[in-house]
């Protein structure tokens, strides 16, 4: 059995999934694709897409990639620049 987390209202906007799946949601919008393309595209059904928007369920890292394959763009992890002072 697949667990789900609802993000509450603490947890969002908090540089958290939530926050890249508004980034990914404004890609679709700005190449003019609807929601239905991009879930279908990436292999999953628009309601767990909306789900997804709403904050009810986050995707798992497989449909993560795949989004964002759709939309032309891909996951990259790099190194963190140190700040100093």
């Amino acid at each position: 059995m697949t667990q789900k987390y609802k993000l509450t209202n603490e947890t969002k906007g908090n540089g958290n999934m939530y926050n890249l799946i508004k980034k990914i949601d404004e890609q679709r919008r700005a190449q003019n694709m609807t929601q239905r393309e991009l879930a279908y595209g990436a292999g999953i059904h628009a309601v767990e897409y909306s789900r997804y928007l709403h904050g009810k369920t986050t995707p798992n890292f497989t449909v993560l990639v795949r989004l964002l394959a759709v939309l032309g763009l891909e996951f990259r992890i790099t190194r963190k620049e140190k700040i100093t002072n």
